[in-house]
C-alpha cells in the first residue's frame, strides 16, 4: 500500500507547512514538546489564553476545524488533508486542548441534531476559539451511566427550568456553553428519557465548585443546577441528541 502524498495533497502540505512556519507561536514550542495531551502547562502563561489566540488564528487564517463545512467556521476539507493538518501542526496541536470536546463532540451534535439557525449562531464561534464547551453528563450517584441520571429539565412556556447536580466536567471553569444531559419526561423507561439542553455558564442559576482535593486545579470541576432557567434558543438546537446514541 501506497502512503505518499498524491500531488494534491503534497501542495496542501506544502501550504499547510508554510502557514504554520509563519503563524505557529514559537516561543512556546520546547514547553509544549515536554507536555503530554491533558497535562499542558506554560511557565508564564494560562493555556487556555495561549490556546484562544492560537485557535482565533487558525480561524482567521482558514485552519480551524478544517472538516467543518465553510459556513459553519471550518475549512470543508478532506479527512486525509485533516491528518495532514495535524500532522504539520505537531505539538502546537497541544494548544487545542481546551477545545477538543466541542469540537469533537458538541460541535457535531449541534450539527447532527441543530437547527440551521443555531448551527450558524453556535458553531463559528465554537471554531474560532471564542466560545469553549463542555460535557455535562456523569452525576454523583452515576458515572457513565446516563440512563440512571437524576438531573431533570422542566418545560415552562419557551423555557426550561434545571434541577440536578454534574460532577467530573473537565473544564466547566473555563467553558461558556456544556452539553447537559437531564431527564425531560419521568414516565417513560430511564433509557428513554434523557435529552440534550445548551446552557451558557453565565446564566444565573448555575454554582460551580471544585472537588475535593483539589481537582479544580486539574481542570475537574461539578456543578449544581437549581431552577435554572434555558430558553428555548438556547435549548433545541440538541433536543433529543442522545435519541441517536443512547436510546
Amino acid at each position: 500500500m501506497n502512503f505518499d502524498d498524491t500531488p494534491q495533497e503534497a501542495e496542501f502540505r506544502a501550504t499547510a507547512r508554510k502557514w504554520i512556519d509563519a503563524n505557529a507561536p514559537k516561543q512556546y514550542e520546547a514547553e509544549l514538546s515536554k507536555s503530554s495531551l491533558g497535562r499542558i502547562r506554560l511557565e508564564k502563561e494560562e493555556i487556555v489564553d495561549v490556546g484562544k489566540a492560537w485557535q482565533k488564528k487558525k480561524a482567521e487564517g482558514g485552519w480551524a476545524c478544517l472538516h467543518w463545512p465553510k459556513e459553519y467556521g471550518g475549512r470543508g476539507a478532506t479527512p486525509i488533508e485533516k491528518v495532514i493538518w495535524q500532522q504539520e501542526e505537531g505539538v502546537y496541536g497541544k494548544l487545542t486542548q481546551p477545545f477538543q470536546i466541542g469540537e469533537g463532540m458538541c460541535g457535531p451534535t449541534v450539527m447532527a441534531f441543530g437547527s440551521e439557525e443555531h448551527k450558524r449562531h453556535y458553531l463559528p464561534k465554537l471554531a474560532s476559539g471564542e466560545h469553549i464547551w463542555c460535557q455535562l453528563f456523569s452525576e454523583p450517584a452515576g458515572g457513565s451511566d446516563v440512563a440512571g441520571l437524576r438531573t431533570r429539565a422542566e418545560k415552562k412556556g419557551d423555557n426550561w427550568i434545571v434541577n440536578g447536580q454534574k460532577i467530573w466536567t473537565s473544564g466547566a471553569h473555563y467553558s461558556d456553553y456544556g452539553l447537559l444531559i437531564t431527564r425531560t419526561d419521568p414516565n417513560v423507561p430511564k433509557h428513554k428519557g434523557p435529552d440534550d439542553v445548551l446552557p451558557r455558564h453565565e446564566e444565573q442559576g448555575r454554582r460551580g465548585a471544585a472537588d475535593q482535593a483539589g481537582q479544580r486545579h486539574a481542570g475537574i470541576q461539578r456543578g449544581l443546577f437549581h431552577r435554572r432557567r434555558d430558553s428555548r434558543s438556547a435549548s433545541a438546537s440538541a433536543r433529543s441528541a442522545t435519541a441517536g446514541t443512547s436510546r
